[in-house]
């Protein structure tokens, strides 16, 4: 069951940033991709290829290009007190 994002947390997703999202493929070798961050409700979605962070539209974006956008809903949360 998810405690739920704290209005704080909402707050810092919600502010323009890039993320690096780090994955493994199949064959265990490391990616870093960056993205950007946002919140809807207590879901964090990461949206990999766009431009947020710069408040443009991806400049270089060709036709028939595919974004991935991935949601998650936290279980645990852990933020450093102010």
């Amino acid at each position: 069951m998810s405690q739920g994002l704290t209005e704080r947390a909402k707050e810092a997703l919600r502010e323009p940033m890039l993320a690096h999202i780090a994955s493994l493929d199949a064959k265990s070798r490391s990616d870093m991709t960056p993205g950007r961050v946002d919140v809807d409700d207590d879901d964090v979605l990461f949206n990999f290829r766009a431009r947020k962070h710069l408040g443009t539209v991806h400049p270089n974006r060709r036709d028939g290009e595919q974004r991935v956008k991935v949601r998650i809903r936290p279980e645990r949360i852990a933020m450093q007190p102010q």
